[in-house]
Order: structure tokens, then C-alpha cells, then sequence
């Protein structure tokens, strides 16, 4: 299929949604376009999210790459550094905190994320509530006092339709990782409760919830709750967050409430 290109006139104007779109990229990284479009055109056909991509990489705001992903081999979408100026995300002249290639294990964790974050939105749809591209962010880097960080793969914000709002750490678990150097993370989440550091950022301490996307997740459970401390409920049909992608556990893997009532649906 030949690419759409934008026409003169259109390079000339940067509209309300091409503004949304280079803010995701931004944000989050890296996109696939199948993602691009389900975040910011749902509601059209693929050309009008096509030609916004063009419009933005004429105009130096977006860059794309061809690599294997998760989903097959496939054109992943990103902000240049003018685009992460343009975004408000970084000041003109900074030094650029990544470069615009990663590695294939990270772009495809990265991507990982980002598909389970845009399914949400999805979910979000259907159901009545509030989840946009604009209420997650990746690898947040949480400082404990004198013990260095520990970075969740994202924080999301998702607002249900009854009032109630979900705050969560997502950790997306491939199955790569030791069990037991899973087991140590949990912990530095522990810590990070304990520390009270996170009460100058955030009202309530967000759950941690674990996504087990891997062809091992039957058997991975078993190891995760046993390094969780016992205090893990799985939350396959009581989470908002299990019906986001078909075949996928959610763990949730450290919760305050769990502190003081482990057995009870956190």
C-alpha cells in the first residue's frame, strides 16, 4: 500500500488530534499504528490516522522504524527529540534521556505495556468509564530514602463510571525475569510503603498489580504468590483490569489493605 502522504496544506497546520498523537509518542515511547489508531481515531477509518503520522514526520515531530514486535514484524511509531519539545515533555536543548532504537527485548516489553494500556481504553469505552492515552505513564521511577529506586514499568489512573478510582504500579511480567529477582522487587515495593516517600506524590499508595502475558503464566502463579508473601490475590474476573486482554492473569502483588487483611479481594 503507498503511503498517504499529507497534502502542503495540511503540513501547514498541526491540529487538536495530531497534538494528542505526538503527546502519546512522546509519552509512551514507542507505538505500533494499530495502536495509534485504536487510541486517537477509533471512530475512523485507518487513512485519516495514516495521513496524521506523515504530517508529523514532515514535519520532524515523528520518526518510525520497521522491527519485529510481539505482533509481527510491523512499523513502530516514536517522538523525535523536536517532538518530545513539542509535547512539553522535554525542554529545547536538554540532553535526550533515550535514544529512538532500543533493543528488541525492550521495545517489545515496552510495546507489551502499551497494548495492554490501550486495551484498557478500550475497556474504558464500552463500559462508561474514563481511561485515556493521557493516564498512564511508563517506567516511573520511584525514589525510597537512602535505598536508591525502584521503577515500575507504568502508573495508570483509571476512573470508573460509579466515582471510584483504580491507581495502580504495573509491572508486566514476560516470564524472563527469575522468580526470585521478582520476589526482590516486591519487596522494594514494600519498602517504598514503608519509606512513606510516596505520600508526596500520591494521595493513596497504588496497588501493584503484576500482568502475566507469557506462555508460562500457568505455572508462574504459584512461584509469584509464594515470593509475594502469601499476600497476593489473583484477579482473574474480580479486577476491572482481568477482562482487558483475553488469556492474561492480573496479579496483584502488594496492597496496603493487604497489610491488614491479606485473605480479603484488595
Amino acid at each position: 500500500m503507498p503511503k498517504l502522504r499529507p497534502t502542503p496544506t495540511e503540513i501547514c497546520t498541526l491540529s487538536g488530534r495530531d497534538e494528542e498523537v505526538v503527546s502519546s509518542l512522546a509519552r509512551h515511547q514507542f507505538l505500533t499504528f494499530s495502536q495509534i489508531h485504536r487510541l486517537h481515531f477509533a471512530d475512523r477509518s485507518q487513512t485519516p490516522a495514516r495521513r496524521a503520522l506523515w504530517r508529523l514526520a514532515d514535519k520532524g515531530l515523528a520518526g518510525n522504524v520497521f522491527e519485529r514486535t510481539p505482533y509481527g514484524r510491523q512499523t513502530v511509531w516514536y517522538a523525535t527529540a523536536k517532538g518530545e519539545v513539542a509535547a512539553g515533555l522535554r525542554l529545547p536543548g536538554a540532553k535526550r534521556r533515550r535514544g529512538e532504537h532500543l533493543g528488541p527485548g525492550k521495545l517489545a516489553h515496552t510495546l507489551s505495556v502499551n497494548e495492554f494500556c490501550t486495551r484498557l481504553v478500550e475497556q474504558a469505552r464500552r463500559r462508561g468509564d474514563e481511561f485515556s492515552s493521557e493516564d498512564w505513564r511508563n517506567e516511573v521511577a520511584l525514589r525510597i530514602p537512602r535505598q536508591g529506586l525502584v521503577i515500575a514499568d507504568a502508573f495508570f489512573c483509571y476512573r470508573e463510571a460509579d466515582g471510584g478510582h483504580a491507581f495502580r504500579f504495573l509491572e508486566w511480567d514476560t516470564g524472563s525475569m527469575p522468580v526470585h529477582q521478582v520476589g526482590l522487587k516486591i519487596d522494594r515495593y514494600r519498602e517504598l510503603f514503608s519509606s512513606k516517600a510516596w505520600k508526596a506524590e500520591y494521595r493513596v499508595f497504588p496497588k501493584v498489580a503484576m500482568v502475566l502475558g507469557d506462555r508460562r503464566q500457568d505455572e508462574r502463579p504459584k512461584f509469584l504468590l509464594r515470593e509475594a508473601g502469601r499476600l497476593a490475590v489473583l484477579y482473574e474476573g474480580l479486577d476491572f483490569m482481568a477482562a482487558a486482554l483475553a488469556g492474561v492473569l492480573v496479579l496483584v502483588v502488594f496492597a496496603e489493605r493487604m497489610l491488614i487483611a491479606p485473605s480479603a479481594p484488595a
